[in-house]
């Protein structure tokens, strides 16, 4: 998976994601009342409209599209893996972290920040964080590249669906956060879900729930890690870059061995497995500080279904009735979850305007947590969303239109 995605205990962070990242709508409530809030007054009434609005680091459509391409990205990674079939599913899983790594710590060469990232990186702490973050990284790879060359890429989306909630189970487990009453009903209406295949066919969907899990216990871990973003992926796939190499060469000295034994184009494809794997990334960290948090939690779900259509109209996967009605009752989860999860960072964010003359000046929250500046204006009653000035340019309507809703 890839990793996965802001998360039920992490501020939106783009590195801490599995391939498909989890952005959990409701975290944000929870960083929020953690963070710093500034709220920036209305200005003066004047008579020409002034050209000075708020700015972001870019613009909400540039965010929106670096987030669409990050998700849509890790929604047909596996057709990717498929083109591997002759390597072994560990072995894809290694190189991938492999090949990040050298790409990384290239970086890091390059642009001559080895001196200030080893200051802070290598201590007993870090080492033992980050460790820990590895190994349930490259055991999240290895579980996606077989569910994928299983066939069972809707059972992976299936993982990608109900990871949100996944993430606020471990929340409540482990940081002791609280859920909302509708958030244990979608828990308990995804359960159903999940039980409805299981009890039909005899058959957990255990690589769902396994892929699901890893993905939350690397955010669980990520959340205790002091480093920023980039350090945080470059230090941990840098812990990996030895075991790595050592089990490449020990399969290479039993004679199974795919690198350098096969194709051209397998061998090209294996080294790519770094740079698909770091592409989205950026592209996510670009957008995580341009797009509110309650609009990421939503448009994660746009990798989960990729995965679900490849699943079936790409590869044929066999798709019962039984099996619809489990995904249309998770499907029902998942609404009462983010719809609950939105709402609940609405009245988190919510700013009172002064009633006034001049109530049709919109005020600007920026709430500051961790890595993230996520920049919300809000409007007085009636203030549409289509008229909002952001950045460099007009929010596009439908854009301006959806987030009225969100606020």
């Amino acid at each position: 998976m890839g990793l996965h995605h802001c998360h039920q205990y992490a501020s939106i962070d783009a590195i801490s994601l599995l391939d498909l990242p989890s952005a959990d709508a409701s975290s944000g409530n929870k960083e929020c009342r953690r963070s710093l809030a500034i709220v920036i007054p209305p200005q003066p009434r004047s008579k020409h409209r002034s050209s000075h609005t708020p700015t972001c680091t870019m613009s909400m459509q540039h965010g929106v599209l670096c987030a669409l391409t990050a998700f849509t990205m890790w929604g047909f990674f596996p057709i990717y893996w498929k083109q591997l079939p002759d390597v072994p599913d560990m072995q894809v899983a290694v190189h991938r972290v492999l090949w990040s790594g050298l790409i990384l710590l290239a970086s890091v060469l390059l642009t001559c920040q080895w001196r200030a990232y080893a200051a802070v990186a290598f201590t007993k702490r870090n080492i033992v964080i980050y460790g820990i973050a590895i190994v349930l990284l490259t055991g999240n790879f290895f579980i996606y590249v077989f569910a994928t060359n299983s066939n069972r890429i809707i059972e992976l989306s299936l993982g990608y669906f109900i990871n949100p909630m996944v993430n606020a189970v471990l929340g409540r487990v482990f940081l002791k956060e609280s859920l909302s009453k509708w958030q244990w009903i979608a828990l308990g209406i995804a359960l159903v879900g999940v039980l409805i295949p299981t009890i039909a066919y005899g058959k957990f969907p255990y690589l769902a729930i396994t892929l699901a899990t890893t993905s939350g216990l690397y955010n669980l871990a990520k959340k205790m890690a002091p480093l920023d973003s980039f350090h945080g992926l470059t230090l941990e796939t840098s812990l990996m870059l030895v075991p790595a190499a050592i089990y490449l060469v020990c399969v290479d000295a039993q004679g199974s061995g795919a690198f350098g034994h096969v194709d051209t184009k397998t061998n090209l494809l294996l080294v790519g497995t770094g740079m698909i794997t770091i592409l989205p990334l950026i592209l996510f960290a670009k957008a995580a500080p341009a797009i509110p948090m309650t609009l990421m939690g939503i448009l994660q779900y746009v990798c989960p279904t990729i995965q679900f259509f490849i699943g079936i109209f790409l590869y044929d996967e066999p798709f019962t009735t039984t099996k619809l009605v489990g995904f249309i009752v998770i499907w029902i989860a998942l609404v009462v979850f983010t719809t609950d999860s939105v709402l609940t960072y609405r009245r988190s964010l919510l700013v009172t305007v002064t009633d006034d003359d001049d109530r049709a000046q919109m005020p600007t929250l920026k709430c500051i947590s961790n890595d993230v500046i996520a920049t919300a204006a809000f409007a007085s009653v009636g203030q549409e969303y289509g008229n909002i000035h952001f950045g460099d340019g007009r929010f596009n309507w439908a854009v301006g239109r959806f987030m009225a809703l969100l606020y």
